[in-house]
């Protein structure tokens, strides 16, 4: 088949660095930044049994047509919460996600040499003298959710200091 490059919507605590939900899907539509927005209020039951996720009164997002789109701008409203649009080009206002992001996929690279061919932002991976057959798409989704669980429950975050389920943990303050 055709390599796709998947696309990765993240919802992210900013205080705790902890990712509330994470849907990834061949292409991006709005509806895919409605289902990650009403998934992470949801919220979801990490491995310990801890409850993450719920009611963000700031949505961060990107500047793509997915996430400035009316529907998009609509649920965040809808759900009580303001959406704060990045300016483009401005890494340092996004920054948390796209190094979560940039995390994952760096390190199902580096389990799965020659099998996912380009890091983001198109850079060629440095270690691969040739490619070999690429992750099929679920295997893909499948070493991201699992990268996602160690991220949060196992990497010390430097600078939390602790991994960032142990932050939001030790949080007492509201979610926004």
């Amino acid at each position: 088949g055709k390599a796709i490059r998947p696309w990765i919507d993240i919802v992210e605590d900013v205080r705790t660095r902890v990712v509330w939900m994470t849907i990834i899907d061949a292409a991006s539509d709005s509806e895919a930044v409605v289902a990650t927005f009403a998934e992470a209020t949801l919220g979801r039951e990490m491995p310990d049994g801890t409850f993450v996720g719920g009611i963000a009164g700031i949505w961060k997002t990107d500047r793509g047509r997915d996430y400035i789109a009316k529907d998009t701008r609509d649920v965040a409203a809808r759900l009580g919460g303001t959406q704060v649009v990045c300016e483009s080009h401005a890494p340092y206002q996004k920054g948390p996600v796209e190094s979560a992001i940039r995390i994952l996929i760096r390190h199902i690279a580096i389990e799965n040499p020659g099998r996912v061919r380009r890091t983001s932002f198109g850079q060629r991976l440095p270690w691969h003298e040739e490619d070999g057959p690429l992750l099929l798409f679920e295997e893909f989704c499948d070493r991201a959710f699992t990268k996602l669980d160690w991220y949060l429950t196992e990497r010390i975050h430097q600078a939390l200091g602790r991994t960032p389920l142990e932050e939001w943990k030790a949080c007492t303050d509201p979610i926004y």
